[in-house]
């Protein structure tokens, strides 16, 4: 399980942008000219621009934990749902018999 915080201990999911300093956002390549920008996965990104690959939430919206899983960021609702989908599979997999003629 990965979980990646857009906050950790003392440091908000926010930031101030320094003046002169503009970050180039993650998700769609362009500077960042806001004064808040925030800051997941080593990576700035627009507050439009950090969403939910699965239903397109803004996830700076949506709390303050954003989850990972095959290379995708998920809010915690898509990202429980995908651990829950994964469970089912592998426990009919396992309580299946196998089908002899």
């Amino acid at each position: 399980m990965a979980v990646c915080l857009l906050i950790t201990t003392g440091v908000p999911m926010l930031s101030v942008q320094p003046k002169g300093k503009q970050k180039g956002c993650a998700g769609c390549n362009r500077k960042i000219k806001d004064r808040y920008l925030l800051k997941a996965l080593d990576k700035y990104w627009h507050e439009d621009c950090l969403k939910c690959a699965c239903c397109d939430c803004r996830l700076g919206e949506v709390g303050s934990t954003l989850y990972t899983k095959a290379n995708l960021i998920l809010c915690r609702r898509d990202y429980l749902r995908q651990e829950r989908h994964t469970i089912t599979s592998l426990h009919s997999q396992q309580t299946q018999k196998p089908c002899h003629p």
